[in-house]
């Protein structure tokens, strides 16, 4: 369907070819204006006694942080507290078990069926006609896996009753530098064997407050190459350009 700016273009152009502009305009149409939201700036329906964690803390394994989420196109807020346990050691045959295949198979290509030509070839032996199969590339060796659990528990929304969906922080494996290092794409609560792999909800009415929600973080260590192992957990919220009065808040849990 056209767009009626487009419309209006194309009467026009008709009609100055043929000389009558005048005669093409329409009534005038009433002019709408609209008027952004101003930025909020302050934080509604923030809880007593909520301080929001320091961007830039770092924090030892068990100790809560205060994390605001924000609508990104609203910047209305929701308010949690944050934990990230000591990490377990995962051996491969736990998360094997847990995730029902060997890690290291993930991603590699499948054995390849290989023939030598069709049996109608001059010169064939029946050895040539015999399909065989190639092996696949050698995959990653592991050595093993740590697991880290951060529990999300959301405390308060600030969105004055109306549903929202929230920019919900990235929490990712690092090393004592604060580099981040191996992880695993998907599918980590399941490396750990937790019972829920759902995703974190970000819409505000999938949300109960004071429910605590589990999200894995899983690095490992590879034998040929060990890699960068993750030591510690690092959570980055993503800053509403609606919301001026919270900033972004990165934090990070190790000992």
């Amino acid at each position: 369907m056209l767009s009626t700016p487009r419309l209006l273009a194309m009467c026009a152009a008709a009609c100055l070819a043929a000389g009558t502009l005048g005669a093409c305009a329409g009534p005038r149409s009433p002019q709408l204006t609209t008027t952004a939201a101003e930025p909020l700036t302050e934080l509604a329906g923030k809880p007593d006694g909520f301080t929001p964690t320091d961007d830039g803390a770092t924090l030892s394994f068990g100790e809560t942080a205060y994390v605001v989420t924000t609508g990104f196109d609203t910047g209305l807020p929701v308010y949690w507290e944050v934990r990230v346990d000591s990490p377990r050691t995962l051996t491969v045959d736990q998360v094997t078990e847990n995730i029902g295949q060997d890690p290291a198979m993930i991603g590699r290509p499948a054995p390849k069926q290989r023939g030598s030509g069709s049996s109608g070839s001059t010169g064939a032996s029946d050895s040539d006609d015999e399909t065989t199969t190639s092996a696949a590339p050698p995959p990653e060796s592991f050595a093993g896996f740590s697991c880290f659990v951060a529990t999300f528990t959301p405390v308060a929304f600030g969105t004055d009753g109306a549903d929202i969906s929230v920019a919900l922080p990235s929490v990712t494996p690092v090393d004592d530098a604060g580099l981040r290092a191996n992880f695993v794409e998907r599918d980590d609560n399941l490396y750990c064997g937790l019972e829920s792999n759902d995703p974190l909800p970000a819409y505000t009415g999938d949300i109960t407050l004071g429910r605590s929600y589990e999200r894995a973080v899983v690095t490992w260590a590879g034998k040929r190459d060990r890699g960068i192992v993750g030591t510690g957990v690092e959570l980055a919220t993503v800053v509403s350009p609606r919301n001026t009065a919270q900033p972004a808040q990165t934090i990070r849990w190790q000992d």
